[in-house]
């Protein structure tokens, strides 16, 4: 009697370079046993391989300017999982005080170091690996540089698109010099597995170097300026989620300066945008109604890519009040297409810096990560071997395969080739079609998101009567899609294609045999002469291995012949 047999096994996913996120890794099991015959039943399974990715960002909330011994600094750190899907397990995360912000708590210097410490746990989501939701009482103080100069932390879990923010105090050592630069770095290293077997941080890079194996590592830092009277920090504007940017993205920058109440005269701001971006102007300046200044407040760009900002003589109309002593200049700046923006190079870096009468400010740096969609094709028949006449479904599946963005625009074109004929009205699923020439339909999937990671649609091709059995027609469909949506000035286009094969078949083939007689010879014997008649034998045969149902006959006459009716 009929049996089934259940083989369950588990496979590890190896931790290797070419295991990528979102790449798909297919698992075929082939069956084999006594006397079987070719071809062997097989099936696959595929997998999508997934990674978690985080995004550090810290930086200062109050004290960035004008700050000295026994000033209060509050300090911001958010950690983000953008990742689609994908856990981060095992987050080691380190906040490093430099010396002279070992201060607290009112800058001689006795420990604890970090001051009002939160935690937002995004609801509790942000979980430690051991269990339990990570709160601020967590904390643990530990050696870096010296004594207990390290902010951290139980080892921690962040699953696909948490946030986990942490704001703290620190104070000014009385120790700190004027003017010093003072650089706080947080770290974070994390793990793909829980038990902390999988792709870890132990190669050092950071988790945007693709070409790196254990590079699960994010860092970013945040600058103060001690005791001066004009400071100068570069960040992305808000309306920014994160600095993955792609071709064509419009960015925007906010260099913030900081100001002492009063006047600083001769105030330069000069901005430098890497090779990659275009400025877009004109800048924009957002201030309080208590700043004010007599400069130019214009951008203006020479060289290329360097923009010169004068602000003039820069009031800060004196309120007592720290929170309003400082403006902001806009900076837009387009990415561009060219060679060296590509998804894995380097970051690119924006650096800003200041001068005034007062001194300079500065330099300060943002750095952007370029991200690019990358899908593949895929067209699959539902029959390989169809019958002259059959109707073939054919099956188009469009993935991201290594992206790191949305793919916009995604058109598909078709060109039927000779043997098969579109059936038109027959597409079904995600895509629109235009079907002005049936011979070369258009596909329209529009955009593919990297949370949605693919579309599909299918349609109908007969294949015709008159095309040639067992030699394979090969239907490749073209596809173009971009970073950009619409068609603006900027974008990067990009194009693949995908195959599917059929080889037409018969079930039935007659083949005709024609031979012929003189059978009335009223002349030259032997000789076709006027009035002779000639007798046409036809043999109809069925080669094939079904029976051929409504067979035509039919029989053009030669030339001076005439057909004698039975």
């Amino acid at each position: 009697s009929a049996q089934t047999i259940t083989i369950t096994y588990e496979v590890e996913v190896e931790n290797i370079l070419a295991n990528q996120n979102t790449t798909s890794l297919v698992n075929t099991a082939t069956l084999t046993y006594q006397d079987a015959s070719m071809p062997f039943p097989s099936d696959t399974a595929t997998v999508t391989v997934i990674e978690p990715n985080l995004e550090v960002t810290k930086t200062i909330e109050s004290g960035a300017a004008g700050s000295d011994a026994g000033d209060t600094i509050e300090y911001e750190l958010v950690v983000r999982n953008t990742a689609v899907a994908g856990t981060a397990y095992r987050v080691d995360l380190r906040d490093v005080l430099p010396g002279n912000l070992l201060g607290a708590p009112d800058g001689t210097g006795t420990a604890p170091f970090f001051l009002n410490i939160t935690v937002d746990n995004d609801g509790g989501a942000v979980v430690k690996n051991a269990g339990g939701a990570l709160v601020a009482g967590d904390a643990v103080f530990a050696t870096t540089n010296e004594t207990d100069d390290t902010l951290t932390w139980p080892l921690f879990d962040m699953p696909p698109g948490t946030t986990l923010i942490i704001t703290y105090e620190a104070v000014l050592s009385n120790f700190a010099v004027a003017g010093e630069m003072l650089t706080n770095t947080a770290t974070a290293s994390y793990n793909s597995l829980p038990d902390g077997a999988g792709r870890d941080g132990s190669d050092g890079d950071d988790d945007d170097t693709a070409s790196t194996l254990n590079n699960y590592n994010e860092a970013d830092s945040a600058d103060l300026t001690v005791d001066s009277s004009i400071a100068i920090q570069k960040a992305l504007n808000a309306t920014h989620a994160d600095n993955d940017f792609t071709i064509g993205d419009l960015i925007t920058f906010d260099v913030r300066v900081d100001v002492i109440e009063g006047v600083v005269g001769n105030v330069v701001v000069t901005d430098v945008l890497p090779a990659g971006l275009d400025f877009e102007g004109p800048v924009r300046i957002v201030a309080g109604s208590n700043i004010s200044y007599d400069g130019t407040g214009v951008a203006v760009e020479a060289p290329a890519g360097t923009l010169t900002i004068d602000m003039g003589d820069v009031t800060n109309t004196s309120d007592s009040n720290s929170a309003n002593d400082f403006f902001i200049i806009e900076i837009d700046a387009r990415v561009l297409d060219v060679p060296g923006n590509a998804a894995g190079n380097p970051a690119l870096t924006n650096s800003v810096n200041l001068t005034s009468d007062v001194g300079p400010a500065g330099p300060d740096t943002q750095n952007i990560d370029i991200v690019e969609p990358n899908l593949v094709i895929s067209k699959v028949p539902s029959d390989t071997t169809p019958t002259l006449g059959d109707v073939v479904t054919f099956t188009v599946t469009v993935r991201h395969d290594t992206s790191s963005a949305d793919a916009f625009d995604v058109i598909l074109t078709d060109a039927i080739p000779a043997g098969l004929s579109y059936v038109p009205g027959s597409t079904a699923g995600q895509a629109s079609v235009n079907e002005t020439d049936p011979s070369i339909p258009v596909f329209n999937l529009g955009t593919i998101t990297l949370a949605e990671m693919e579309k599909s649609f299918s349609f109908q091709a007969t294949v015709d009567l008159d095309a040639t059995v067992s030699q394979a027609i090969d239907n490749v469909i073209v596809g173009s899609y971009s970073t950009q949506p619409g068609e603006p000035t900027i974008e990067r286009d990009y194009s693949g294609n995908g195959t599917g094969t059929v080889t037409p078949d018969v079930d039935a083939f007659i083949d005709a045999t024609k031979t012929v007689a003189l059978v009335v010879d009223n002349g030259t014997v032997g000789v076709v002469d006027p009035g002779d008649t000639l007798e046409y034998s036809v043999v109809l045969e069925n080669t094939g291995g079904v029976t051929a149902n409504n067979v035509v006959f039919s029989d053009t006459l030669p030339a001076n012949t005439t057909y004698v009716a039975a």
